[in-house]
């Protein structure tokens, strides 16, 4: 009874260890799936890192040249300026030359008005003296051929300041006509330059947003590469965690079939044992059969010859001797108990 228990507990760890050995192999099979699964999406992963950082780079090189485009803009802007801040100041310079000279014209035109009108004058006072005193007109006819060759020269000079006054109109009207056209076409360059900063103020606003823009998608990609960078670090920790679960699965089903090994060989061992002692006891009870096969033999024997040489005063006490002999051989035997 003890080895059929022995054997039906040994079956039964058999079918546990066989049970534990397959959900084993499952959750290792499983445990790789999942291990497969993991290394693709950590490639996964490393993919998108590298196109966001690609794109990163992408839009780092465009904001670089954004700035570069910016500045050249900014440069030829700001030379722009400098070159019609220069012009203009150099026409101011040239009207206000032009200015002065014509008003050096005119205070020379005045004195000139005012010789001339004294000159109008003294030939007045002359002409009255000659009209008044004729006597005198012998005489000052020389003085009246100076006075006349002064007055030619007087007319000449007069003729000449003339000129030079008609000239001078002539030339500020000029200049008044090429001041009033170049005004013109400063102020039509300070419109266009006005245009120009304009649209230059509207493409650097639009340059600001679109940087504010790009600088919002840099802190998104960012973000996201931080957040895939954060996934991925507790990806490859949770793969290093498996693996070592995977080993730790592995060792301990290494030391369980090592232990079912040695749980089977002590099995083994005490069954080679249990069938020893059984065989042990076969023999024993096969020697007390015997020794007691004797035994009721020699009785048997004994007894043969006691009814043999009894009398016949004691065939009551014979008879009842074999009732008393089946009573005591009625009574149990006394059970022998085997060492191991």
């Amino acid at each position: 009874g003890n080895r059929d228990a022995e054997a039906a507990e040994y079956n039964r760890e058999q079918t546990d260890c066989e049970r534990v050995t397959g959900e084993l192999e499952k959750k290792y099979e499983d445990g790789l799936s999942t291990t497969t699964q993991l290394e693709t999406e950590v490639e996964q992963l490393r993919q998108t890192y590298t196109e966001k950082s690609e794109t990163i780079e992408n839009l780092k090189a465009k904001l670089s040249d954004m700035h570069i485009a910016h500045r050249s803009l900014s440069d030829d802007f700001e030379e722009q300026k400098k070159h019609h801040q220069e012009c203009f100041k150099s026409v101011k310079e040239n009207l206000s030359v032009v200015l002065l000279r014509y008003d050096e014209l005119s205070n020379r035109t005045r004195v000139l008005d005012l010789k001339s009108k004294e000159l109008k004058h003294e030939s007045d006072k002359m002409e009255q003296t000659i009209s008044t005193m004729p006597d005198i007109i012998a005489e000052l006819q020389g003085l009246s051929n100076t006075m006349a060759s002064k007055h030619g020269t007087a007319t000449v000079v007069m003729d000449n300041v003339h000129r030079d006054i008609a000239s001078c109109k002539q030339r500020k009207s000029h200049h008044a006509q090429i001041h009033s056209a170049l005004f013109a076409q400063r102020q039509a360059v300070m419109k266009d330059t006005k245009v120009h900063l304009q649209e230059a103020l509207k493409a650097n606003l639009k340059l600001a947003q679109e940087y504010q823009e790009l600088q919002k998608a840099l802190m998104i990609a960012r973000h996201e590469a931080v957040c895939v960078f954060d996934r991925r670090n507790r990806a490859e920790a949770y793969i290093h965690d498996h693996k070592q679960l995977s080993l730790l699965q592995k060792r301990m089903h290494k030391a369980m079939l090592k232990y079912f090994k040695h749980r089977s060989v002590y099995s083994q061992a005490e069954l080679a044992r249990f069938q020893t002692l059984s065989n042990q006891n076969n023999q024993k009870m096969k020697a007390l059969q015997e020794e007691l096969s004797n035994a009721i033999q020699r009785l048997s024997e004994f007894l043969l010859s006691l009814t043999d040489d009894s009398t016949s005063s004691h065939v009551p006490q014979q008879a009842n001797r074999p009732v008393a002999d089946a009573d005591g051989w009625s009574r149990k035997m006394p059970t022998v108990q085997i060492a191991e």
